[in-house]
């Protein structure tokens, strides 16, 4: 009985609760207002939304769409997961707490042939902080990213293609996708 009179901290918002009052999510203790409500069907797409501090948020996502990508017109970020959400909450604090989202973006993409991106910049550029996950959809069709115009990559290049993955951030200091991982298929 002690322990579930105890106090904690919720493991999001950080207000303090009675342990019994808390729910077990992904691992962590959460309050009522701060648990998620996410629901997903059987195919892809999906709703994201949260409660939290009477905000809702709906984003539906749709990733079977295969992007052809040209040699001259490069890559444009297309098919936003979150797009640019603004979160604001006073918490019962004085000022209103603003926090702003960026954008993600996943792409499945197939070049127009095999093709090496010659746009300047190859992708298009962002926002600060968006990220873009691509992946490729041919062995045969497929498209070389370089170093440069844009781009900042690990190991000089990337050739994408069947089940090749890369992510990137934009970072507006560089003007640049700078390429956080990737898994290139064998």
């Amino acid at each position: 009985m002690k322990d579930s009179l105890e106090l904690r901290c919720c493991d999001r918002c950080g207000f303090q609760y009675k342990k019994k009052a808390l729910t077990k999510q992904k691992g962590l203790l959460v309050c009522n207002s701060c648990k998620d409500d996410i629901k997903e069907n059987k195919s892809i797409n999906m709703r994201l939304s949260s409660s939290r501090n009477n905000a809702n948020t709906t984003t539906a996502v749709n990733t079977s769409t295969i992007f052809t990508i040209t040699a001259a017109g490069g890559i444009t970020p297309s098919h936003s997961v979150s797009s640019g959400v603004t979160y604001s909450s006073n918490l019962g604090i004085t000022p209103t707490t603003t926090i702003s989202f960026s954008n993600s973006y996943y792409m499945k993409i197939i070049g127009d042939g095999a093709i090496d991106i010659i746009a300047n910049p190859q992708i298009s550029a962002g926002q600060n902080g968006d990220k873009l996950t691509i992946e490729g959809t041919s062995d045969t069709a497929t498209i070389l990213l370089e170093d440069g115009t844009g781009v900042e990559l690990r190991n000089g290049s990337i050739t994408i293609k069947n089940k090749s993955i890369i992510s990137l951030v934009y970072d507006t200091t560089k003007s640049e996708w700078v390429e956080v991982s990737r898994g290139e298929a064998i």
